[in-house]
């Protein structure tokens, strides 16, 4: 037999794994006489594995931290509302009990006299409730100067203004004549701030219809467009005092400082003496001192006045005249000693989430008691 047809017979005869064997031995040998390539070879293969394993790691790792911190802000965000929506709830719960509160103070008392010693004026304490606490008080709107009361008592006259200023400017003066009733009020709360008592005529013009200055401190739309934010001047009633920021004159430390003084209501309304600040008392009419305000406003202390007149005995008690050229200043439309618009304002947190809700209510008189305006507050 031939040397080759014998190899083939071997071959054929040899089992298989007998076969791979030779060949990773030939393999080996072959690799041993060539070393340095081959392991080089290796351990450049094992280094890019190794990279590649490192930044998948990373990936994986950056994708997953990323994914933990948005489900926990998602977490966050979600409890947020719920508390949110848990507090506002009770917020409106504090609105229904406050309405109540008023509607029974009408149909209990058989005189119409409200004071700071009735039940609706005492503030509801800080009251835990299931996740936190809830709190609210009601506030008398009508202790303090109604802002609208400049336009809704005011006889605008054209025709009069424009002859006032032409008379003003023919003698050299450029004052106004004597401002009504309502504004030399208003003038002396502005006072009381340290603020121009012009600041009144942007007010008026603010609130009244027209769109002619009132002279000489007016500001119309043409003032408001000139900013470097225009906007109009809104010729209609104020909705909330702190529109008052917008009048041209006034920022937000004016109104802060006003704040407690004023009020904005639909109709016009009269002032509570037994409910308003001594600021406001103090305001009524030129010549009023601080001491003499404190003294009026002390008299409610011991027993609230039942009627203007009341209030008019005790001015004179505590030496202030009334000159007969106001005495119609102080009658029943511009002082009173009962009132029907009120603020509630309720303060609520739940968890780490507070939201404080203003409800303006008008009581009817027949007891119903009716919501005119709510705002919210996330603080």
């Amino acid at each position: 037999m031939r040397k080759s047809e014998k190899s083939r017979h071997v071959a054929r005869y040899t089992p298989r794994f007998l076969t791979f064997r030779a060949l990773r031995d030939r393999n080996r040998a072959t690799a041993s006489r060539r070393p340095g390539i081959f392991r080089h070879a290796l351990r450049g293969s094992n280094g890019v594995a190794l990279i590649t394993v490192i930044l998948a790691v990373a990936l994986i790792t950056t994708i997953t931290a990323a994914m933990i911190a948005r489900q926990h802000i998602d977490i966050r965000r979600t409890t947020n509302i719920i508390h949110a929506n848990k507090a506002y709830e009770y917020a409106r719960g504090i609105e229904i009990w406050a309405t109540r509160l008023l509607a029974r103070d009408m149909l209990q008392e058989e005189e119409k006299v409200d004071h700071l010693g009735e039940d609706w004026a005492s503030a509801l304490p800080l009251t835990d409730v299931a996740g936190g606490t809830i709190t609210g008080q009601i506030l008398d709107l009508q202790g303090r100067f109604n802002l609208n009361n400049l336009v809704q008592t005011a006889v605008r006259d054209a025709t009069a203004q424009d002859a006032i200023a032409q008379d003003a400017i023919a003698q050299g003066n450029d004052e106004q004549t004597r401002p009504s009733r309502e504004s030399a009020r208003f003038q002396r709360l502005l006072e009381r701030c340290d603020l121009a008592p012009g600041l009144v005529a942007p007010v008026i013009d603010w609130l009244d219809e027209d769109t002619k200055r009132s002279y000489p401190d007016g500001a119309e739309d043409y003032a408001y467009l000139g900013l470097d934010v225009p906007y109009r001047a809104a010729n209609a009633a104020m909705a909330s005092p702190s529109e008052l920021s917008l009048v041209l004159g006034f920022d937000y430390d004016a109104y802060v400082c006003l704040e407690p003084f004023i009020s904005t209501l639909p109709t016009h309304t009269a002032i509570n003496v037994n409910t308003a600040p001594a600021d406001v008392l103090m305001a009524l009419m030129n010549g009023i001192t601080a001491t003499q305000a404190e003294q009026l406003a002390s008299r409610r202390e011991v027993e609230p006045y039942v009627s203007v007149d009341d209030f008019l005995a005790q001015m004179d008690i505590v030496g202030i005249p009334i000159p007969e050229t106001d005495a119609d200043a102080f009658g029943d439309n511009t002082l009173s000693v009962n009132s029907n618009h009120y603020l509630i304002v309720a303060d609520t947190q739940i968890g780490n989430v507070r939201v404080r809700l203003f409800s303006q209510v008008e009581r009817l008189d027949n007891g119903n008691v009716r919501v005119l305006s709510r705002g919210r507050e996330n603080l």
